[in-house]
């Protein structure tokens, strides 16, 4: 015997449980490669929240940073305005005055600005005042209101109404140099007069004092950081890598909340601030280095690990497969068995512990067909019984009642008369039995019925009329019998008024679906028993009251019958009458 013959000898002796204990054991190293997967997840999200961490602090400082210049440029315009001395002199002015009056007054508020403390940040302080004053086109501190839209194109009804933050825009300086500067501008308006606007002051910060500032957004040092308008268009911005002012730059479309947002994009880190004084954002494009040698580490781990577990596969595969194929073999015939084929059988070709299961799973085949076959014939047996016993409930008492009036006929000598109810008493009866079958067409169960008010009509001196509809799409289908005459008799029993009622049998096609409606015009069911009814129904419990036997039964027939897709449905008004649907899926006689 060789070597691996020996091997496969022993292999094939060992008990179910150690050859899979034996095959989990060559499968230690998944358990492996998914923990270290998700170590690596788990630094790389770590570093990505770290990093998104360390973005938005340096973001809210900038911003804080940026929004607090802003603030201490509108405070200094709050103190320009409340300074008393600046705004008397604005409120007395006027075009008449003399020259050297209106000397000594821009004197008096260039002094009283002197003694007003502001940041050295702060580039220039405009006045724009009335343009009719002869100080008003001077171009240094006062300015003419007049040259607020060449300066401010588009903003001069805000500026006049609310504090306005604004820019960048271009400002001239002497010498015809110019510089680029943000704005914040305050409305002065007379105590004496709220509608009067006496003048607009200006504080002016420069842009590169702005982009000092921005410097600080980015924590790389290596990105951009750009102030945009509410649309997204870029104002200003510095690249730290090149040192230098950037603005020519398209940024793509982009929308924040209120608290900023933040995401990835062609290797960077897009960080956007909340609206700084809802005018501006400030986006900070960072590259995003440390996740970049994350991510080029991820294919070469995903890729070793593809081919280790190729490699572990295919061993467990080729190992497990003589422990596993019996068990296919099982799941397969157990799957068969799930769709109902019972003719199935297990081949038992080991004495091991799936060897005994097999043994069982045979013994359980046979004994489920075994309990099917016996639950058939009990069912078959039991609808047989069923629908003799309706006939027994039926039978007796219409045929008693029949008898009486043939006798009750025959001594007031009618023959003709006697042999019609006869010959009707005669069909009647045919078609009940049907020679033995369970389905007649559903002209025939017309017929029947019609038979059945026929006679009832000779006790009742015609008072009880019938009417019968059958659709074309409806003609030829086959029914179950004696669904009809239960219906039609508790109709006349309980529905008849003794003086005159009619019942309509409706027959139609609905979608692949036979719909019979019987409805009378009688006295109707009182709702608490109509109730009861309906409840039984649902529940499906004869009810106690023997005058409505047909119901739970026909119900019963026809879902033995037809399945579950058959149906009956009953609704009753007091002296209005009762109606009952059945429905059930159409067949061709």
């Amino acid at each position: 015997m060789s070597l691996l013959s020996f091997f496969k000898t022993a292999y094939n002796n060992l008990t179910y449980q150690k050859k899979l204990l034996f095959s989990y054991l060559l499968l230690v190293f998944v358990p492996l490669i998914v923990m270290f997967i998700f170590f690596y997840v788990h630094t790389a999200r770590s570093v990505t929240e770290n990093t998104n961490n360390l973005s938005t602090l340096h973001m809210e400082y900038t911003t804080n940073s940026i929004s607090d210049t802003f603030s201490e440029m509108l405070s200094l315009a709050k103190n320009i305005s409340l300074s008393g001395t600046i705004r008397e002199t604005l409120d007395d002015a006027s075009s008449e005055d003399r020259i050297v009056k209106h000397s000594a007054d821009l004197d008096t508020m260039e002094l009283s600005l002197k003694h007003i403390h502001y940041d050295s940040s702060i580039y220039s302080i405009r006045l724009f005042v009335d343009p009719d004053l002869p100080y008003a086109q001077r171009g240094i501190f006062t300015w003419s209101l007049d040259q607020l839209p060449e300066l401010f194109p588009g903003m001069e009804e805000k500026i006049k109404s609310n504090p306005t933050l604004l820019g960048p825009f271009v400002v001239e300086k002497p010498l015809g140099a110019t510089d680029t500067v943000f704005s914040v501008t305050l409305p002065i308006e007379s105590y004496s007069d709220y509608n009067k606007l006496l003048a607009i002051v200006c504080i002016d910060v420069t842009e590169e004092h702005i982009l000092e500032i921005m410097e600080t957004a980015d924590y790389s040092k290596k990105g951009q950081v750009f102030l945009t308008d509410a649309s997204g268009n870029v104002l200003t911005g510095y690249d730290l890598s090149a040192q230098a002012a950037i603005s020519d730059i398209a940024l793509p479309r982009f929308e924040v909340s209120r608290d900023g947002s933040q995401y990835h994009a062609d290797g960077s880190q897009i960080t956007i601030s909340p609206p700084i004084w809802n005018t501006y954002h400030l986006v900070i494009v960072s590259p995003f280095e440390l996740l970049d040698r994350t991510n080029y580490l991820l294919p070469q781990l995903i890729a070793m690990g593809i081919a280790l577990g190729f490699a572990i596969y295919w061993l467990a595969y080729y190992s497990s497969r003589s422990n596993a194929r019996r068990i296919i073999d099982l799941s397969k015939i157990a799957k068969q068995i799930q769709k109902g084929k019972l003719d199935v059988h297990c081949t038992v070709d080991s004495p091991d512990e799936i060897g005994e299961l097999q043994i069982s799973f045979n013994e359980m085949i046979s004994r489920m067909q075994q309990m099917l076959d016996a639950q058939y014939h009990l069912g078959r047996h039991i609808k047989d019984q069923e629908l003799k016993l309706l006939q027994a409930q039926i039978d007796p008492h219409f045929l008693y009642n029949t008898l009486d009036l043939i006798i009750w006929t025959a001594q007031s000598q009618s023959s003709d008369e006697v042999c019609g109810i006869v010959r009707d008493l005669s069909r009647y009866y045919r078609i009940s039995l049907s020679n033995g079958q369970d389905v007649i067409s559903i002209e025939e169960e017309i017929e029947h019925v019609t038979l059945y008010v026929g006679l009832q009509n000779k006790r009742f001196q015609s008072k009880i009329s019938l009417i019968a509809n059958i659709s074309e799409e409806a003609r030829g289908i086959s029914v179950l019998k004696l669904l009809l005459q239960p219906l039609v008799e508790n109709s006349i029993v309980h529905g008849f008024n003794g003086i005159e009622e009619t019942i309509t049998i409706d027959v139609s096609r609905v979608d692949g679906h036979l719909c019979i409606t019987v409805a009378d015009n009688g006295i109707g069911i009182a709702p608490d028993k109509l109730a009861r009814l309906k409840l039984c129904q649902e529940l499906s419990i004869p009810e106690n009251d023997r005058g409505h036997y047909g119901l739970s039964n026909i119900q019963e027939r026809i879902r033995n019958f037809y399945g579950p897709d058959a149906r009956m449905d009953f609704d009753s008004a007091l002296s209005k009458g009762t109606t009952v649907k059945i429905w059930f899926p159409a067949g061709e006689l």
